[in-house]
């Protein structure tokens, strides 16, 4: 008599839900992207829902190669639509790029995971919870170490993740996040002492920014050709038309003036700072790994201030203590 393999169809789809958004979540830092909530719920979805075709009577054939490839892809373009859209304003062929290297870097997660899993069958409380039939591998094994082999997979990733951030501080990428409005966006901006331009007014510093970069900004933004066309079309969104100015710049592609904006909130490497985004329209600032330019003075002159500050409280509360 052949052993069956019972599936209990509400366990399996919340513990495939659980997986695949640890799994997508997991893909979203590794791309330096911030998850949105519907297209990654959407994606979440996705995912489990095929996950649970595969195991319905009849449908083993969705588990071929073709199939995996083609639920990666569709994955890939619910869940990172607004980073593939961006690619798509520099290209096709860019566009289609990224939609590789989104889906590539999933798939590796998901693998990476598989592979977690497979390793428990040397453990003592699975070795009859792994078996292969007719070229497929079936697990049984207990929920609670499924979960486990995800906790284990999340804190190699903090570890890699880690170690990727020291490097691109020595690489001179740094991590920045802008929000505007209810909204937030990740940057990766190149560290560059020669950006020495401030607002006219406050005095604070300039951050270049590439239009194309920016989610946060209305999609009309990546087609304007000029600064004129650009701010009519920012001025037309409510969270910017307020905190919209014009700086004059001189940069390698000539002198001019920018579209900028003041952002609601502006971090990088965990310092908030008060900056002005720029955004030229003539000549490129972003390129391979990084999305504008960035003074890292700005944060040491910050932490010199801060200290300044410091001292002299320590000296004024010695001077009331002496009193």
């Amino acid at each position: 008599m052949s052993d069956v393999l019972t599936v209990y169809i509400d366990i399996l789809f919340i513990t495939n839900g659980t997986i695949n958004s640890a799994l997508l979540l997991m893909t979203y830092r590794f791309l330096g992207i911030r998850p949105k909530a519907p297209r990654f719920i959407g994606a979440v979805l996705l995912s489990t829902v095929y996950g649970l075709t595969v195991c319905l009577p009849g449908m083993s054939f969705f588990s071929s190669t073709f199939f995996k490839t083609l639920s990666a892809l569709l994955i890939s373009i619910v869940a990172f639509a607004p980073h593939l859209r961006k690619g798509l304003a520099q290209g096709k062929l860019c566009g289609a790029i990224r939609l590789g290297k989104c889906t590539c870097i999933f798939a590796f997660v998901s693998f990476t995971y598989g592979a977690a899993v497979t390793s428990f069958q040397y453990a003592p409380f699975a070795r009859d919870a792994i078996y292969v039939n007719n070229g497929e591998i079936y697990y049984n094994i207990p929920v609670p170490y499924l979960l486990l082999a995800l906790l284990i997979l999340i804190s190699a990733q903090s570890i890699i993740m880690r170690i990727r951030e020291k490097q691109s501080l020595k690489s001179g990428i740094l991590t920045a996040t802008l929000t505007l409005g209810k909204r937030s966006q990740t940057l990766r901006l190149l560290a560059d002492s020669g950006n020495l331009a401030r607002d006219l007014l406050s005095g604070d510093p300039v951050v270049f920014v590439d239009p194309s970069a920016l989610s946060l900004l209305p999609k009309d933004s990546v087609k304007a050709k000029d600064m004129t066309e650009l701010f009519s079309i920012l001025s037309q969104c409510e969270d910017l038309k307020r905190r919209l100015s014009l700086i004059p710049c001189s940069a390698a592609w000539g002198s001019g003036v920018c579209t900028a904006f003041r952002p609601q909130g502006f971090r990088v490497e965990g310092e908030e700072v008060s900056v002005l985004i720029a955004l030229p329209t003539a000549g490129r600032v972003s390129g391979e790994g990084f999305d504008g330019i960035f003074n890292p003075n700005i944060l040491q002159q910050k932490g010199d201030a801060k200290c300044s500050n410091e001292n002299l409280d320590k000296l004024s509360s010695q001077r009331e203590k002496v009193c």
